[in-house]
């Protein structure tokens, strides 16, 4: 079992020990400013990183345990949406080491462009439409 060294009168973590299945030789030593106390590590029980954040953790320390509890929270929707724009990000990198394709379509579409007597666009432009159909 792991055991925390804690300052009685601060409750400032010191050390963490593991003690195996003893117990720490003394818990309190009245002349010593510290104490020996469980320590209980609480993690997430289910964690989706789709729509969750780690959120840090909680730490409680008293003169009897010291537990630290690991924290979770909904991500918010400009999370949400950074997600979405790095998920289509990743798509078109994968269309982009296909760029002769990229480029060929680009070419086409100024020919036809051309041909209707609109101005060309870019590679850039075609790129973004692309990614615009994601």
């Amino acid at each position: 079992m792991e055991y925390s060294l804690i300052n009685k009168d601060t409750l400032e973590f010191i050390k963490k020990k593991e003690f195996g299945d003893l117990t720490p030789p003394v818990f309190v030593q009245p002349a010593k400013p510290w104490v020996w106390v469980p320590f209980t590590y609480i993690p997430l029980a289910s964690f989706d990183e789709t729509i969750e954040v780690r959120d840090g953790v909680d730490e409680v320390i008293d003169l009897t345990q010291h537990t630290v509890t690991e924290l979770k929270r909904l991500k918010t929707q400009a999370e949400l949406n950074q997600d979405i724009e790095a998920s289509k990000d990743a798509q078109m990198l994968t269309m982009d080491e296909l760029g002769v394709i990229l480029k060929v379509v680009h070419n086409h579409e100024n020919r036809l462009r051309t041909l209707e007597g609109k101005p060309s666009v870019t590679l850039e432009q075609v790129r973004n439409f692309l990614r615009g159909l994601l």
